[in-house]
């Protein structure tokens, strides 16, 4: 049986249909299925829209696909960053990354957490230094 769900999967990702991939997905309710709707959904336009990041959430938590879920939530950091350049929403995000990251049996896991733990950190200092600059700016003005 799964062998078809996975032979079905593959037909509707070739399709690129999304809304049939989160369906068939969440009905197949494996988690190799579930690994490969949300690998075709981070191709998807998923920064703009909110339901399908979501669903990317949901179907590698439900796998207990860790690192998958990591290095999504890291994705989300570089897009808060690039595009809209919301820091403190990337801090968020790096931080649920390091979480995920820390729950996975990743090879080179400790490479990557100490990696994610200094790129928060700057960004953490960053993030203050910022709130610093403004909040010395709005004491000129008085």
């Amino acid at each position: 049986m799964s062998g078809e769900k996975m032979k079905g999967i593959k037909c509707l990702l070739k399709s690129g249909d999304v809304k049939a991939v989160i369906g068939f997905a969440s009905n197949a309710r494996q988690p190799e299925v579930y690994i490969l709707a949300g690998n075709f959904l981070q191709n998807q336009n998923w920064h703009n829209d909110p339901e399908i990041m979501k669903t990317i959430i949901q179907f590698y938590s439900k796998a207990k696909a860790f690192e998958s879920l990591a290095n999504f939530y890291d994705a989300c950091a570089q897009v808060e960053i690039d595009e809209y350049r919301d820091y403190e929403k990337a801090l968020g995000a790096m931080k649920e990354s390091k979480r995920q990251l820390d729950r996975s049996n990743a090879a080179n896991k400790d490479m990557k957490q100490n990696s994610l733990t200094r790129r928060i950190k700057y960004l953490e200092e960053f993030v203050q230094a910022r709130k610093a600059h403004t909040a010395g700016d709005g004491n000129q003005m008085n």
